[in-house]
């Protein structure tokens, strides 16, 4: 185990302001990250329920992790020099793994693959490419759940990202926050946590598992709204943002 502090410890001083950036991601006022906070406790607890299995596997020094590891060295690399921090971001997802295969070696990590991916749930998305895909989820969201509430008789009048009810003078405004990207982060993880943390070890299961996560996040933010319109439209758009938003 002194070779895991003597190749971690250095990989965290290089890390530090990477790992700083994650936080503010993390950090940020439309949460779309705020589920990463959970990722790595969970990890723990998952390491930690499996120690006695792991532990009589034999921990040797496996140069084979340099395959993992120096790819990421060199993506952080050019993330810093190009100061682009989600490139050094993303490197974390081979460098963190290679360096514990490196420390630990080929044996001991047989098991710990599934918690090593977790750390690609605990990475944000590039700015840019979180931007897009808020907003086409976000349009998802308002232009379903409008149509779908309209054919339950909320007659709902659409005006960007306001839903007007007819003849209501307040319009129902949907935040970016509210576009559909937060859940979609969050289902994503939780149903990689139940495909390979939980249940038995099926690939079908696992599968179907991480396919209908994505649908099922994106349909239920759609009823969401939907469900909304309705209420502002039967109670009001002060009770539809408020207790109705709420529930």
């Amino acid at each position: 185990m002194k070779s895991f502090g003597a190749i971690f410890l250095p990989l965290l001083i290089a890390y530090s302001g990477v790992l700083r950036w994650c936080v503010d991601r993390w950090n940020a006022p439309t949460e779309y990250f705020a589920h990463c906070w959970l990722v790595p406790f969970v990890a723990m607890f998952v390491i930690w329920g499996r120690r006695d299995e792991w532990r009589r596997r034999p921990c040797v020094l496996d140069l084979s992790g340099l395959w993992l590891l120096i790819p990421g060295l060199i993506l952080h690399l050019a993330g810093s020099l190009l100061m682009i921090d989600s490139w050094s971001a993303a490197s974390i997802a081979l460098a963190f793994p290679g360096a514990a295969w490196l420390a630990l070696g080929r044996q001991r990590m047989q098991g710990l693959w599934p918690v090593m991916a977790l750390v690609l749930f605990a990475i944000p998305l590039p700015i840019y490419v979180e931007g897009r895909i808020a907003f086409v989820l976000k349009e998802i969201a308002v232009q379903g759940g409008s149509a779908i509430a309209n054919l339950l008789g909320a007659e709902v009048v659409r005006n960007g990202d306001r839903l007007t009810p007819q003849g209501a003078s307040d319009s129902l405004y949907v935040a970016d926050a509210c576009g559909g990207l937060r859940s979609l982060m969050a289902m994503l993880t939780l149903s990689y946590c139940l495909a390979f943390f939980s249940g038995p070890p099926n690939k079908l299961r696992r599968l179907t598992l991480l396919v209908a996560a994505a649908p099922l996040a994106i349909c239920a933010n759609v009823a969401r709204i939907a469900a909304l319109c309705l209420l502002a439209k039967w109670f009001g758009v002060p009770f539809a943002e408020s207790t109705g938003h709420s529930v």
